[in-house]
C-alpha cells in the first residue's frame, strides 16, 4: 500500500520526541516503520517533506534516505507527479487547509497514496473527503 509520509513523523522519530501528554511519538513512529519494513508498504516522500526536514532537523535528502532505506529497509517512493498549483488552491480554498498542507494533500493525491501519515491529523481532517489522514498510531490500530 502507498502511504504518503508527513515530514513530522519522521521528525518525531530523529528527535526521539514525546508529546504534552507524554505520549512516546518517536516510538509509535518507529513502530510504524517497522510495519511498513515487514509489510512491504510504499512511503511516498515529496520535495516538500525533505525542505521540512531540511529546516527542522538539518539532515539532507541523502540522510534521510540513508535512515529509511539502508538502515530500515524501508521502501520510499519519491513523488515523481506534482501537482498543479490550481489542484493546491482549490484544496484551500475549498477545505479551509493551510497553503503547505495543502501541497501534502495535492501530492498524496497526484502520486496515488492510500493515506496521509502524520501527527498533524488536524491540519489534514478537513480534507478527508478527499483523502484519509492517520497518525502512525492510529495506523498500527487499524491493520
Amino acid at each position: 500500500m502507498k502511504l504518503y509520509l508527513d515530514s513530522n513523523v519522521f521528525i518525531s522519530f530523529i528527535k526521539e520526541e514525546v508529546d504534552k501528554a507524554l505520549n512516546f511519538r518517536y516510538v509509535d513512529s518507529a513502530n510504524f516503520f517497522a510495519l511498513c519494513r515487514n509489510e512491504k508498504h510504499e512511503l511516498i516522500v515529496s520535495d516538500l517533506f525533505f525542505k521540512e526536514v531540511e529546516k527542522i532537523i538539518h539532515l539532507n535528502k541523502q540522510d534521510v534516505i540513508e535512515e529509511l532505506v539502508n538502515r530500515r529497509n524501508i521502501k520510499i517512493y519519491f513523488a515523481n507527479k506534482k501537482p498543479v498549483k490550481e489542484q493546491i488552491l482549490i484544496i484551500v480554498n475549498r477545505y479551509a487547509v493551510h497553503f503547505s498542507d495543502s501541497v501534502h494533500i495535492a501530492t498524496a493525491i497526484e502520486n496515488n497514496a492510500k493515506f496521509i501519515i502524520t501527527w498533524n491529523k488536524k491540519d489534514f481532517i478537513k480534507a478527508n473527503q478527499l483523502i484519509n489522514s492517520f497518525t502512525p498510531e492510529e495506523f498500527l490500530d487499524i491493520l
